[in-house]
């Protein structure tokens, strides 16, 4: 059985929390990125607006979603660790109880 230790369960919500914030940085150029409009009736143009227009908002959603999804995790493991931490007299107890 892994054992489980509150405290460290916090450090790794937190770095969890810092991954989360390294990828959303990481991003930021696709976060900023503006759509492309034509400016012109080509059809150069027009098919440059449209593939922009299949990726643009697919890769603002997986950013958000990822984002979310890390920061989500990392928060309830960080909760999981603080509650046991301050409920349990000692690690022993506390593994008990989470298992």
């Amino acid at each position: 059985m892994v054992a489980f230790t509150p405290s460290v369960w916090k450090a790794e919500g937190d770095k969890l929390n810092t991954a989360a914030d390294e990828f959303y940085r990481g991003a930021h150029k696709v976060i900023i990125a503006e759509r492309f409009t034509p400016e012109s009736k080509s059809p150069i143009e027009a098919a440059m607006a449209a593939g922009d227009k299949r990726c643009y908002d697919q890769w603002h959603h997986l950013i958000a979603n990822g984002f979310e999804a890390l920061t989500d995790i990392a928060s309830r493991m960080i909760g999981t660790g603080s509650d046991y931490e301050a409920t349990e007299a000692d690690a022993t107890a506390a593994a008990e109880r989470f298992w």
